[in-house]
């Protein structure tokens, strides 16, 4: 991650972040993970869940299409990805 800081752009803004969060977990702050969109569905699941589950987050946000994708997940139900 360290290569990125000396490149541009997004690339760059993701090492920000990426420091910015590393001393997130050193500190004894609160990290909130805000969710929106169709993040279940894109294949976030199992990402979001590995966050949760390691205690890399503390609160998760989250709007009501997350949610129900979630839900609509849990329920055995899959989401299908069409051709153009």
């Amino acid at each position: 991650m360290a290569k990125f800081e000396a490149t541009s752009f997004q690339a760059r803004n993701l090492a920000i972040a990426h420091n910015i969060w590393l001393n997130m977990l050193d500190d004894t702050c609160t990290i909130v993970l805000g969710l929106s969109g169709p993040l279940i569905p894109a294949g976030m699941r199992r990402l979001i869940a590995w966050l949760i589950r390691n205690r890399y987050v503390d609160v998760v946000i989250t709007d009501g299409l997350t949610a129900f994708h979630d839900v609509h997940e849990s329920l055995g139900r899959q989401h299908y990805q069409a051709h153009r």
